[in-house]
């Protein structure tokens, strides 16, 4: 219906959001796609079949950030950035910055991770 560029579309999801994303739309529909997805302060593994092709692994990239205090989601963090690894995803992360749940600057994260997702900083 729409005339849209899907190598310019970008994904962001803070809390469920990211848990959304990393659990059912990236394995979904990351193939559709040419760009990436940052997954703030929540991820989870995925919950459905993903065995992204080698276009889905080079043109869909993915950045992960969550505290060092976040209560809710480090152990599902953790466990998406082993399966994420294993399909090979091509991701950045940072868990290293001291804080409670979304205790950080997302729209900063956004941009210091921006040209990481777009292929411009391999």
């Amino acid at each position: 219906k729409y005339n849209i560029d899907k190598k310019k579309v970008l994904f962001s999801g803070q809390s469920s959001g990211g848990g959304f994303l990393s659990t059912n739309f990236v394995p979904q529909h990351a193939k559709d796609y040419q760009g990436g997805a940052f997954m703030l302060c929540g991820a989870a593994a995925p919950r459905v079949a993903f065995t992204p092709d080698d276009a889905t692994k080079s043109k869909f990239r993915l950045h992960f950030e969550i505290t060092t205090g976040d209560p809710i989601w480090p152990a599902s963090y953790k466990t998406a950035l082993v399966k994420y690894t294993a399909v090979g995803m091509n991701f950045s992360k940072d868990d290293t910055k001291p804080g409670g749940h979304c205790a950080f600057n997302q729209e900063q994260v956004i941009l210091d991770h921006i040209d990481f997702i777009l292929g411009k900083n391999p």
